[in-house]
């Protein structure tokens, strides 16, 4: 059993931790009310926190541009931009496919019928154009203006326009939800994201870890009466070495040098990663040892 003398500096220590936890996170707070980290370069309307319109625009005719891969990857991961910017080419060169297709049937099989080609024309600019639910709107006009006898006589060629006006139309609103599907999480709504911001996020959340970890030893071993007033020491080194070697650390797996297997590395999971650091900076410089 640890003396009198022993348990009242343990108390005292751990008041110690208690306080620096509390002024900590009390700075942590101050810092994100007052500081707007920013934004990612990208596309006009981007801003804190990021959302799709940082990396991603929708060209007039439904195609995705996206502005900066590197950024995309940092906020919502290599395997998430990936597969969306492989479904956004995939479904680009569809739509082409699709506007080629309507343009030349719109020449073949719709001006041929029409005393005035005028709105054949219209309508082929207006698919050329990717303005495809006013192309709807006026292909129906005109199949409505049309004689029963000519609207019948090509009816299969002008369903499979109409068709591909319908496949245009709902294509580049499934664009429209690739887009909006690469806006980052809502925990980005809080933490800092930008690449510099975020090894702060390291440093805070690696404290809070170290702190967390001393006071449950600590708060233990009073309740257990064992505590060791060197253990004080060891203790207040941790708190410096401990979020160092968590940024470091973190640095090297963003940077690929560690590669978890369980699951995939990004922006958000950071404070998460530099907390576990953090509370187990005993074994974090051992491994690093």
């Amino acid at each position: 059993m640890a003396s009198g003398d022993a348990m009242a500096r343990g108390r005292a220590f751990l008041t110690q931790v208690m306080g620096l936890f509390a002024a900590a996170l009390f700075l942590y707070a101050f810092l994100h009310a007052v500081i707007s980290q920013p934004a990612p370069s990208g596309e006009p309307g981007c801003g804190d926190p990021p959302t799709w319109a940082c990396f991603v625009a929708i060209d007039p005719l439904g195609d995705l541009r996206f502005a900066n891969a590197v950024d995309l990857e940092w906020y919502v991961g290599r395997r998430t931009a990936e597969t969306a910017m492989r479904e956004a080419a995939a479904n680009s060169r569809s739509m082409d496919e699709w506007r080629q297709r309507v343009g030349l049937r719109i020449g073949a099989q719709i001006a041929p019928l029409l005393v005035d080609r005028t709105p054949a024309d219209a309508l082929r600019r207006q698919v050329a154009s990717g303005q495809y639910d006013e192309a709807t709107r006026s292909f129906d006009e005109i199949i409505a203006s049309l004689s029963t006898l000519s609207a019948n006589g090509s009816a299969i060629e002008l369903v499979g326009i109409g068709d591909d006006l319908d496949r245009l139309t709902n294509a580049r609103r499934g664009q429209q939800a690739l887009a909006e599907r690469l806006s980052p999480p809502l925990s980005g709504l809080f933490f800092w994201t930008s690449p510099s911001f975020s090894i702060l996020e390291v440093l805070f959340w690696a404290f809070f870890g170290v702190s967390t970890q001393l006071l449950v030893h600590t708060a233990e071993s009073l309740r257990r009466g064992e505590f060791h007033p060197p253990e004080r020491f060891a203790g207040y080194t941790r708190m410096m070495y401990g979020p160092i070697l968590a940024v470091a650390l973190v640095i090297a797996t963003i940077n690929g040098f560690i590669r978890p297997e369980s699951f995939e590395v990004r922006v958000w999971t950071l404070p998460l990663i530099g907390f576990v650091f953090g509370y187990a900076s005993r074994p974090t410089a051992r491994l690093v040892d």
